[in-house]
């Protein structure tokens, strides 16, 4: 039996045209797909070259960093490692990479630095303990408004007149400064025996230069003969605090963490010495970077210890004596010389804290009267201060004045302790009926201020049952600031996204009901 097959013309046309298109798409999608490959080994040799990260600014920065002279070979060696690692991709393939040419490559400082601001942002999310972001964070979550109300009590005060005698005979306080001042700034607050180095840096290919660093302020008049001057050199520093700090801060613990300052041990082949400083001031050497932070702390903290000295009542009485006699000098009203003298004296006062600092020592965030170290007699002779050591910013004399006696704990063991050290101090208090409080500060300062407030809440919850006393007053207003400084703190703590772990160990006990 025989079979006959027929097609006709039309139908021909249609498979031929059918076969053309499919063979079409074949060819388009092979097309593709060799694009395909290539893209992926372009992406695959990127990240093979990001991975030859510089080690060592990774290992003291915690920055990934690559270098575009690939360790001094040059920029080509990068193109030339790109066309290697395609060729070898590529090459199963049936591929040659006839070149290879890198036409996008961001620098650090691009974009406002914004990569590196990212790396730092995740590096201290990451790395940092976090009990420090929270412990700064709490410390500059405040508004430095001193500057501001100093300046508006001059405004007030500098015209004020006085009919007393001046009965003062000392050489003038001002006159004293300039000559403690004629020795230099940094050989006035620095340690003895240490030194800074003088030497320049050619600044010329430094990416900050650049990006145009801003200006540092450096420096104030130190002279208190213009009433109209000092009140302008306050208001260099009005707005300043949590606004600027805050927004700051991941920058400042990074740069804290990574980075040394002029307290730290020399570096061997660093650039600075004080590179926290030039981070800040940006100039060429270590002497004029430390000079500028120096002149900052002082900008800043002056009118905070102004604040202080107009608010102590003994001293300003001593102080008012000397303006009623420089008052009797023409062109110089009571007022404007008694201000001028208070700057003068807190400027002696900001000198020796930062000798404290650069010694290694503390001073107050929040200063009070009783923090106050220059005898107004020493004005002429601040190197004669000795500064507070590392290990406590007081000295044994300031604290038999601070501290009262008590029953529960030996106070002269106590001041001696924290002569000594944190240690010892911890070990001291493990003996008394506050052995939990030592136990917490071995933790960590923020576990033993949670302790501390917590045994304060303690404390008070018996004297709501007191109804015919002052107790349950005070007991009320305790329980409040408690509960205020535990919102603040889960704020904090949100705003900086730490963990809620983290949070939870910091949150004070707020049970006291009325």
């Amino acid at each position: 039996m025989k079979n006959n097959g027929q097609i006709t013309v039309f139908l021909s046309l249609v498979l031929v045209s059918l076969l053309g298109l499919f063979l079409a798409a074949v060819e388009i999608t092979g097309i593709y797909m060799n694009r395909a490959r290539v893209a992926e080994a372009a992406r695959g040799a990127s990240l093979h070259i990001q991975a030859e990260y510089q080690p060592r600014i990774f290992d003291r920065y915690h920055l990934l960093l690559l270098d575009k002279s690939y360790m001094g070979y040059g920029e080509g060696m990068l193109e030339e490692r790109v066309s290697d690692y395609m060729d070898y991709t590529l090459s199963g393939y049936g591929f040659a990479v006839e070149d290879a040419c890198l036409t996008d490559v961001r620098t650090v400082v691009a974009d406002d630095c914004y990569d590196l601001k990212k790396q730092i942002e995740e590096y201290m999310t990451l790395y940092l303990e976090t009990k420090a972001l929270e412990t700064i964070s709490e410390d500059l979550a405040y508004d430095n408004a001193d500057a501001e109300e100093v300046a508006e009590e001059i405004r007030n005060g500098k015209s004020e007149e006085t009919e007393q005698e001046g009965n003062w005979q000392g050489e003038d306080p001002r006159k004293l400064l300039e000559q403690e001042l004629g020795i230099g700034l940094l050989q006035l607050v620095l340690p003895s025996g240490k030194s800074v180095s003088q030497t320049k840096v050619s600044m010329q290919d430094v990416p900050s230069t650049a990006c145009g660093k801003e200006n540092v302020q450096e420096s104030m008049d130190t002279s208190f003969s213009d009433i109209d001057r000092l009140e302008a050199e306050l208001g260099k520093v009005r707005g300043t605090g949590k606004s600027e700090l805050g927004t700051d801060i991941n920058g400042i613990l990074y740069a804290m963490e990574c980075f040394k300052n002029v307290t730290d041990a020399e570096l061997d082949n660093c650039v600075f010495q004080c590179e926290v400083e030039y981070l800040i001031a940006g100039k060429d050497n270590d002497y004029d970077n430390l000079t500028c932070v120096v002149n900052q702390i002082i900008l800043h903290r002056l009118p905070v210890n102004m604040a202080v000295l107009l608010s102590d009542a003994e001293k300003m009485a001593e102080i008012s004596s000397m303006a009623a006699t420089l008052a009797l000098v023409p062109g110089i009203t009571y007022g404007a010389a008694k201000y001028l003298l208070a700057a003068c004296f807190s400027y002696g006062e900001t000198i020796l804290e930062i000798r404290t600092l650069l010694a290694g020592g503390k001073i107050p965030l929040i200063k009070k009267a009783a923090d106050w170290k220059l005898d107004l007699a020493h004005i002429g002779n601040l190197t004669s201060v000795e500064p507070a050591s590392g290990q406590t910013e007081k000295g044994l004399d300031f604290m038999r004045r601070a501290m009262e006696e008590c029953q529960t704990l030996n106070v002269e063991r106590l001041m001696r302790a924290a002569l000594s050290g944190m240690p010892d101090v911890i070990k001291y208090l493990e003996e008394t009926p506050y052995s939990g409080g030592a136990a917490a500060l071995s933790d960590s300062s923020s576990a033993f201020e949670r302790w501390c407030d917590n045994r304060i809440i303690e404390a008070i919850r018996p004297q709501k049952y007191n109804s015919f006393t002052i107790g349950p007053l005070v007991a009320y207003v305790l329980a409040r600031q408690n509960e205020i400084k535990t919102v603040r703190i889960i704020l904090t703590g949100k705003l900086n996204h730490l963990p809620d772990d983290a949070i939870r160990e910091r949150v004070r006990e707020i049970e006291l009901q009325y």
